[in-house]
């Protein structure tokens, strides 16, 4: 889905032929994902934003995509975890990826213009956040919360 989007904004293939057709733009303005959906919201967005080509980052998934190499080694000491998967191992395939990402070739492109953009990633807070939440009875319930979200935005000649 990933590269379909990026190649609807840019109006390759037959998203030329849409946008000429109904006279509109394809835009992006908001991407969310969740573990490899927000790998691949990282990796959409940052194309879009920084005219870069996507098509590269398929062998991200192809060659560090197994899910028994993200997993930890059984046999690392739990003190030294603090999630399921190997994250580091991962970072590095994907700043690998998107420095490896080339300029995009503008020649053949329809391109829809991109004002801004907003990416919202959720991820776990292993540890959590606790605090207490009062029922309608009023009686104390300690909740501990694990949801993390991160907002990324972009707009267009802002920092």
């Amino acid at each position: 889905m990933t590269q379909e989007f990026f190649r609807a904004v840019r109006g390759r293939g037959v998203y030329r032929l849409l946008k000429d057709l109904t006279d509109s733009d394809i835009v992006v303005d908001i991407v969310s994902g969740t573990s490899a959906g927000g790998v691949n919201g990282i990796l959409l967005g940052y194309a879009l934003c920084n005219e870069k080509e996507i098509s590269s980052c398929n062998e991200l998934w192809r060659d560090a995509g197994d899910i028994m190499q993200l997993i930890h080694d059984p046999n690392t000491s739990p003190e030294k975890i603090h999630s399921i998967l190997n994250s580091e191992f991962y970072l590095e395939k994907i700043k690998a990826g998107i420095a490896t990402m080339p300029t995009i070739d503008k020649t053949n492109d329809d391109v829809s213009p991109l004002r801004e953009l907003d990416l919202f990633l959720t991820g776990t807070d292993v540890y959590g956040k606790v605090y207490t939440w009062f029922d309608d009875q009023g009686h104390a319930i300690d909740v501990k919360d694990h949801r993390a979200v991160f907002i990324l935005k972009h707009r267009v000649n802002r920092k």
